[in-house]
């Protein structure tokens, strides 16, 4: 070839390689595409306000200090409640369970373990918690066999700012994701019988405010994330994890960013809750075959302004939602002039097929985590943090719920033994 032909191939090639590159960027970007139409299907909101008087709560002191700041709850197959806590004063990851016909608390972890913990119960009622050790700088995983408990160290990572979902699978296998917010990296870590193993599943990260997880019945992995105003959606449906935005909120300043959660009903469809603190709260389904958003509660109503902010919720076995919101509520006094300022935990259900929302309880000083489970009768159970102290509420008769009352003191913690 002379050196004339040399050079024209080196420029075709020059020519080419940049229109590869963009159409590998055009083929990812489609992937990440909006696959939901980003308007919501509803003009008005679904719930409205009801008297809170017709329903009873049951709302139990678990603990003080601070503690359940971070917290999650689970429930096992004769309907008894577990849950995962941080307390905050001492630096220790916490454990209560009113399995026995009254509530007990146990020590896991101390020297500022347990912040981002979450808890899951398999089908032997056994316990398995992940959580951060913020002293050792890694990913931590407990189980909890027979009142005996077992950690594991799963991966060293410097930092991490969001919960750290666990969800447990077929044959053993257990599921966890996280993000390392220094190396700006969303992992996954399994268990299946044997070991640890740990993968990246994408690597283009800056600042996740919330992060969920469920596993279908043929064990794939959905995840739900949220970065600054947008939430996407990932799975592993296919050999390699498919990406697609569902929503952009564009939120201004005062927006406290997006909180949410991922579940499933009896059929596998996905239903993900999210509140932006000043969208108000809203939900996103593909049960109708697509991806389709829905506004349940607006964060202005008339003399009532909410700023909806920690969310969790739950489906029953009929597959009605069941959701708890933290809120900060502002309500107009004296003719307009002056606003009135709290807090609220708020429950909202469509089991009646129609939207409701109803206060829980009314607080003053409120933050941490929110969490809330369902159970096989289709009542709600729910714990959070109120004016300093962590609580625990449920709608289930109080005839038939396992509540005893207690003061509880850090002396009276019971140091589980290690295996």
């Amino acid at each position: 070839m002379n050196k004339l032909n040399i050079c024209f191939v080196l420029l075709v090639t020059l020519m080419i390689l940049p229109a590869c590159n963009k159409e590998i960027e055009r083929k990812e970007n489609n992937s990440t595409s909006n696959s939901i139409d980003n308007e919501v299907k509803n003009d008005e909101p679904l719930a409205v306000d009801v008297n809170s008087s017709n329903f009873e709560w049951t709302i139990k002191e678990l603990d003080n200090h601070y503690a359940g700041i971070n917290n999650s709850m689970a429930i096992d197959s004769t309907n008894n409640i577990h849950i995962s806590y941080y307390d905050e004063d001492t630096g220790e990851l916490r454990y209560a369970t009113n399995g026995s016909g009254e509530w007990k608390f146990y020590k896991i972890d101390k020297n500022e373990s347990g912040q981002y913990n979450s808890i899951a119960v398999d089908s032997k009622n056994r316990v398995h918690i992940s959580y951060f050790d913020n002293t050792k700088k890694s990913i931590k995983y407990c189980s909890i066999i027979e009142n005996r408990k077992n950690i594991e160290n799963i991966d060293n990572i410097k930092l991490t700012g969001t919960k750290i979902p666990i969800v447990l699978g077929k044959d053993k296998r257990i599921n966890i994701i996280y993000i390392d917010d220094i190396n700006e990296i969303l992992k996954y870590a399994t268990y299946s019988s044997v070991n640890w193993q740990t993968k990246i599943i994408d690597e283009r990260f800056f600042s996740i405010n919330d992060l969920s997880l469920i596993v279908d019945k043929k064990e794939n992995m959905h995840i739900v994330y949220s970065v600054s105003d947008d939430i996407y959606y990932l799975n592993n449906k296919k050999t390699k994890w498919q990406k697609e935005v569902l929503s952009e909120e564009a939120l201004d300043q005062e927006a406290r960013g997006i909180s949410l959660e991922l579940k499933s009903d009896s059929k596998d469809n996905l239903y993900v809750v999210y509140s932006t603190s000043i969208h108000g709260l809203k939900y996103i389904t593909n049960k109708n075959g697509k991806w389709e958003k829905f506004l349940i509660a607006k964060d202005d109503e008339l003399d009532i302004v909410r700023r909806y902010d920690e969310v969790s919720f739950g489906i029953d076995n009929n597959n009605k939602l069941h959701i708890v919101c933290r809120v900060r509520t502002s309500v107009r006094v004296d003719n307009g002039i002056e606003f009135e300022n709290y807090g609220e935990i708020l429950y909202l259900t469509n089991k009646s097929e129609k939207w409701e929302m109803m206060q829980v309880e009314k607080i003053i000083e409120d933050r941490g985590d929110v969490s809330l489970v369902v159970d096989e009768e289709g009542y709600v159970h729910i714990c959070y943090n109120g004016d300093g102290v962590f609580r625990y509420a449920t709608n289930r008769p109080v005839n038939m719920a396992k509540i005893v009352d207690s003061t509880i003191v850090n002396d009276e913690v019971v140091l589980l033994s290690q295996n």
